[in-house]
């Protein structure tokens, strides 16, 4: 008898059987066979195939971006792909990975977030296949009037090319309300400051950031305040384009020089007497056609190279004579994603600019609008960069851009059955306390979860109802209009423990082929959903061995778990929680056939 116990045991290592009982009565898992995707320039599809149709939950994630498929009473195929990276602007990549022995979740990794109504998620029959497809474009568009005379427009974009935030200020400068202007960071020519504390500091309603700036601080090119230069042009480099505006407001672009202690356009004529000015490059659009001169003002190969794509910020004058002020930046990093500056000339085109030039790009693009950075991109944790000098906007009419946005819930808490609804609505006024105009975009974010980008006032309000996933936590909803931001948070709430399951299996063995082992008990409700923080004990029913525990509590993922060393070839363990009717599990150790 010993010598087959011992022989059960160096067995035990390479064959194992387990006879688990459920209390759900669902002992097979569904398994996920095998995965597959394909890229199309429209969108991405990516299919995986199960042995049975599968009970799922899908949900977008942020930070990284992500969509999750929660797969319950599921597991992983021997030939299934667990983790894949991909070459696109959009699809990462993905992985799936156990939560717990009876949930598989398959993590789709994004390169930036898609609205929600891109993800399509359905089922096909023979074989048993689960599809997602991922639209890749998409456009949200915001307007919001801040005063009379400024506009602010906002464009998020998904193309093939990627993801775009483009941001527009658009400006009347014949109101004798509206001024604009450039200021120093910290006023002074050797410092650096962020645009939004410049824009803080002066009380302007909008900036952005201004030109190129030297290493230790400092404009690096024209800056021209209260119509008192303070830097000149770069002598080293070959004249680069600036912008300025007189005294009554007639806005120039123009490639700059010094010449004989005089401003001068790069042909030598004489320029006006600017009361603002501020040099940087290069030009992208002149007399309404785009005229990128980035080779001439040693902005392109050869120079200070900045073709490639980054984040951009441009000023242009339109045919009507307002102002442009426009940020592009990417999803997340103003550095390495955005547009070239071709891009830039065609966006600026397409908003009726007939000269415009571009100003510092990279991380120093930066818009500002009544005190908030709007440019940067959803995924953008970046610290907002210093720059030497910014150009404000300022208008002394009354504001009329959003104040205030309310929001009201049906139901604070909600089951986490994939079935309750709810139904928030989102209440508007403006700076002077009355209802916004109807047709006013509201931009709508979750921290998880799966919510319209965006929804219209009408009477000031608006509403959306939302179904409540299978997945328990709390959700974050932030609605935003204009510069004002609000948010407010769900509890979806787990059932009562419903479903009890188990199993035994070996995690170590030693040289004297002594192997330790670990029951891992499974608690979830009604929903599916893992039960943390429940007590799960056990007893022996049959055999010989030893527990360092007789309970444990379940982890977030609803698994408790409880070492055991077996002393005998067969052993039973009974499992419990709660009212829940006790579950069995076996272990058995069967020798190899002779």
């Amino acid at each position: 008898m010993k010598r087959f116990l011992l022989l059960a045991k160096i067995v035990s290592f390479f064959l194992i059987v387990l006879r688990i009982a459920f209390a759900d009565n669902s002992a097979v898992l569904n398994k996920t066979l095998m995965v597959r995707h394909s890229v199309g320039k429209e969108k991405v599809r990516l299919v995986v195939e199960t042995e049975s149709k599968p009970l799922y939950e899908v949900y977008q994630e942020h930070n990284p971006e992500r969509i999750t498929v929660d797969i319950f009473n599921a597991e992983a195929g021997e030939k299934l792909e667990l983790k894949k990276e991909v070459r696109d602007h959009l699809l990462a990549g993905w992985e799936f990975y156990a939560k717990n022995f009876r949930q598989l979740s398959w993590s789709i990794k994004l390169h930036y977030a898609v609205p929600s109504d891109n993800i399509k998620i359905f089922h096909l029959k023979s074989p048993s296949r689960l599809v997602i497809d991922i639209k890749r474009d998409f456009e949200v568009k915001s307007s919001y009037p801040l005063t009379p005379y400024v506009r602010w427009e906002r464009r998020e974009t998904g193309s093939p090319d990627g993801y775009l935030l483009i941001n527009k200020l658009k400006i009347n400068p014949a109101s004798p309300t509206v001024n604009l202007d450039v200021a120093l960071a910290e006023d002074n020519i050797r410092a650096r400051e962020k645009t939004s504390s410049i824009a803080a500091r002066k009380s302007a309603l909008a900036a952005v950031n201004g030109g190129f700036f030297a290493r230790g601080g400092g404009p690096l090119g024209l800056v021209v305040i209260d119509g008192e230069m303070k830097t000149p042009p770069v002598k080293f480099r070959p004249p680069r384009t600036a912008v300025g505006m007189t005294r009554e407001k007639n806005i120039h672009i123009a490639r700059i020089k010094m010449d004989d202690g005089k401003l001068k356009d790069a042909d030598g004529k004489k320029l006006p007497e600017f009361l603002w000015a501020i040099g940087c490059g290069p030009r992208i659009i002149k007399d309404g056609k785009k005229y990128i001169n980035a080779k001439e003002e040693a902005l392109a190969k050869g120079g200070n190279d900045i073709t490639k794509p980054s984040g951009r910020t441009a000023v242009g004058i339109l045919g009507k004579g307002e102002i442009l002020l426009l940020t592009l930046t990417g999803f997340k990093s103003n550095h390495l994603q955005g547009a070239t500056l071709d891009k830039l000339a065609e966006i600026m085109l397409k908003e009726g600019a007939v000269q415009a030039m571009a100003l510092d790009g990279g991380d120093s693009s930066t818009m500002v609008i009544e005190g908030e950075v709007i440019s940067n991109g959803p995924g953008n944790r970046s610290i907002e960069r210093k720059v030497a000098d910014a150009l404000l906007v300022f208008d002394t009419s009354a504001p009329v851009s959003p104040g205030s946005i309310e929001i009201k819930m049906e139901k604070e808490n909600m089951p986490a059955d994939g079935a309750s609804s709810n139904r928030i609505k989102f209440i508007v006024k403006d700076r002077n306390g009355k209802f916004v105009a109807d047709r006013t975009p509201i931009n709508l974010s979750s921290s998880w979860g799966m919510i319209p980008s965006q929804v219209f006032t009408k009477g000031g309000e608006a509403e959306i109802e939302i179904i409540s996933p299978r997945k328990t936590g709390v959700m974050n909803i932030t609605a935003a209009a204009g510069s004002i931001r609000q948010t407010a948070s769900i509890q979806f709430i787990p059932g009562k423990p419903s479903f009890l399951s188990g199993r035994i299996i070996p995690v170590k063995s030693d040289a004297k082929c002594s192997e330790t082992f670990l029951i891992e008990a499974l608690l979830t409700d009604e929903f599916m959903n893992p039960l943390g923080g429940q007590e799960v004990k056990v007893c022996l029913k049959e055999g010989e061995c030893s527990f360092d525990s007789l309970s444990a509590i379940t982890d977030e993922n609803g698994v408790a778990k409880i070492a055991l060393q077996i002393q005998s070839a067969r052993v039973t363990v009974e499992i419990l929680s709660g009212d829940l009717k006790p579950i069995i599990v076996e272990y058995i150790v069967t020798p190899p056939d002779r």
